[in-house]
């Protein structure tokens, strides 16, 4: 069995046009997070950085969100019967798979 958490490309694009950024703190670590969907290539493009007093980690990132028709197929091919796809929280879709008997 496989259990999928993708994000949905519409709800994606839309959360993240022109760009979302954020910023939390906590017991002395900061996190901030600025994110821009880029149309061309279909893609979330990310920087993260996390900071505690001298020490710093930054992080660059792509994701690729899925439509509910791309995803199905890109299972069904890959080998993947019994597919079920449906929303899951905010800008996401759940997938849950079973192989394909032989």
């Amino acid at each position: 069995m496989l259990v999928l958490d993708v994000r949905e490309r519409e709800a994606t694009a839309a959360r993240y046009t022109p760009s979302r950024s954020a910023r939390r703190e906590a017991e002395g670590v900061v996190f901030t997070s600025d994110g821009h969907w880029d149309a061309v290539a279909g893609l979330v493009r990310v920087h993260e950085r996390h900071e505690s007093g001298e020490r710093l980690a930054e992080h660059d990132f792509v994701m690729r969100p899925w439509t509910e028709a791309e995803l199905g197929e890109r299972l069904e091919r890959a080998g993947w019967g019994e597919v079920e796809i449906g929303p899951g929280r905010e800008s996401r879709l759940l997938a849950v798979a079973t192989l394909r008997a032989p």
